[in-house]
């Protein structure tokens, strides 16, 4: 009787946890990273193992970018033309401005500012070739102005000459025939006159124009050619796939060098290397109402036993806002806890919780006494069984 009565007393004065059950599996706190292609591509090289340790910009995979490799080139070369050409064509035009022969810029000011390099026989080549341009463009202009100044020379005493005639003419003492001769000599120097200054403007003009359209092209294309740099270099960089962080490779699904890898698929995943790790659980639509954030709870790690081994505190760190639709539950949702402890004591060595563990999560949402949980049973049925029909 005395043994009924301690019993009863415990049962109302003892109290037991209220818990939630949820299974899940650990997981690194910064997720697994996915390693991919963004486009199909051949294998050069696999630089790294399954299980193997790399850090963060380690090479990990190197796929084929000749093309990008081809065209890069192709496009340094067209960039060190143009960046000639437009050197050329500023020289050009300085010394039509000036009168001064044409000089190159200095050939490492040219790189420094352009960011090319270029041969120093080349420049050399170049200058000379300016140089050349420019006597012929003189000696056009020479004879031209040699034209000019012969009939200016000659003009004065053309017209004298003609009007000597006219003179003449009008006392009839020249036939009208010796003063047309005259007159069409005096006409024609006229017209040598003209001619030679148009052609010595067009000459300057069509020169200038050259040097201003060269000058026009070679900037479109260090423009552009620039541009092309950058896109194949950014392509050739794509190419090598690269760690994001520290971290243990898993999942290689790249095993053949020259076979060829599909866009956007997954040739491998970086574990972190960081020892922080969470429990990634799935809990019921029926107990999401009594669990938040910040509640305590006890993690049982499927590989070890709990009875002899214990358990890992934690504490619910966050919860989904909303339900994911499950094929056998319904409605789910999912939940990170955060253990306290990163680590097991297994047969007096210190046991990580790794990525990958399959585990069973408590989460305790309360607490009632020792009697209401023998009678619940009780109440419960008796509820049922006076709304039976």
């Amino acid at each position: 009787m005395g043994m009924a009565l301690i019993a009863l007393a415990w049962s109302i004065v003892g109290r037991v946890d209220i818990v939630v059950n949820a299974s899940g599996k650990v997981v690194p706190t910064g997720r697994v990273k996915t390693i991919a292609s963004v486009e199909v591509a051949s294998v050069s090289a696999i630089l790294v193992t399954e299980g193997q340790q790399v850090k963060a910009c380690d090479v990990l995979l190197e796929l084929d970018a000749s093309g990008s490799d081809t065209e890069r080139e192709k496009a340094s070369v067209d960039l060190n033309e143009a960046v000639v050409q437009a050197a050329r064509a500023r020289a050009m035009i300085a010394a039509l401005n000036t009168g001064k022969p044409p000089l190159l810029a200095g050939l490492g000011a040219i790189e420094r500012a352009q960011q090319v390099s270029i041969p120093p026989d080349k420049w050399r080549d170049e200058q000379l070739h300016v140089e050349g341009l420019y006597r012929d463009y003189l000696a056009k202009l020479q004879r031209f102005d040699g034209d000019i100044a012969r009939c200016e020379h000659a003009l004065p005493l053309a017209t004298e000459r003609a009007s000597d005639f006219r003179a003449l003419l009008l006392d009839h003492d020249v036939a009208q025939h010796a003063w047309s001769q005259q007159e069409q000599a005096r006409v024609e120097l006229q017209g040598q006159l003209t001619s030679a200054k148009n052609l010595r403007h067009a000459l300057i003009a069509e020169t200038q124009r050259v040097a201003l359209d060269q000058l026009s092209d070679a900037s479109k294309i260090i423009a552009a050619s620039r541009q092309d740099i950058i896109r194949y270099e950014t392509h050739s960089k794509l190419m090598k796939l690269t760690a994001s962080v520290d971290g243990t490779v898993q999942q290689l699904n790249v095993h053949t060098v020259g076979g060829v890898v599909p866009a956007a698929q997954a040739l491998m995943q970086i574990v972190p290397a960081d020892n922080a790790v969470e429990i990634e659980v799935v809990l019921d639509n029926k107990d999401i109402g009594f669990v938040h954030e910040g509640q305590n709870a006890e993690i049982k790690i499927d590989t070890f036993e709990y009875s002899k081994y214990g358990t890992v505190p934690a504490v619910v760190a966050h919860i989904s806002r909303d339900a994911i639709v499950d094929e056998k539950k319904g409605p789910i949702y999912t939940a990170r806890v955060r253990p306290i402890k990163s680590a097991l004591i297994v047969d007096g060595r210190l046991r990580p919780l790794a990525p990958g563990m399959a585990v069973s999560v408590e989460i305790k949402t309360g607490d009632r006494r020792l009697i209401e949980y023998i009678l619940s049973p009780l109440v419960r049925h008796q509820h049922e069984a006076l709304h039976e029909r």
